[in-house]
Parts: C-alpha cells; sequence; structure tokens
C-alpha cells in the first residue's frame, strides 16, 4: 500500500482499521462499523470509506461487513 497517492482520509481510515485490529479492538468474527458510521466519524463519503475496505480486502485483511 501506498499511502502517498491515497486520499489522507482514506489512508487514515485504513490505519484506524489496522491499529483496530492489531490492538484486538477488532478480532476474528468481530464486524466493523457500518460505511454510514465510519463515514460520519471520518466525515467524508460513503464511497471513500468503500475504497478503503477494498484496499484493505486487497491486501488480505479479513473483513465482515455489517
Amino acid at each position: 500500500m501506498n499511502f502517498q497517492t491515497e486520499s489522507p482520509t482514506k489512508a487514515r481510515i485504513i490505519q484506524f482499521i489496522r491499529d483496530q485490529i492489531s490492538s484486538g479492538a477488532l478480532g476474528v468474527g468481530m464486524r466493523l462499523p457500518t460505511d454510514l458510521q465510519l463515514a460520519r466519524e471520518f466525515s467524508i463519503s460513503r464511497p471513500m470509506v468503500r475504497e478503503a475496505i477494498t484496499e484493505l480486502k486487497e491486501d488480505g485483511i479479513p473483513i465482515v461487513r455489517p
């Protein structure tokens, strides 16, 4: 992943989710917040959230959606 070519906000969401996984706040089988919840929290559009989730999946992070 190359954060320099991404929007700073998308990179923040990706890092947030990675940090949640690393800290154990998101464990195996746990669900992420909804697109709407993440969009509101980061003040961005839902499509941007979906792009971040797609990138995480492409990087091999198993994502369970609500």
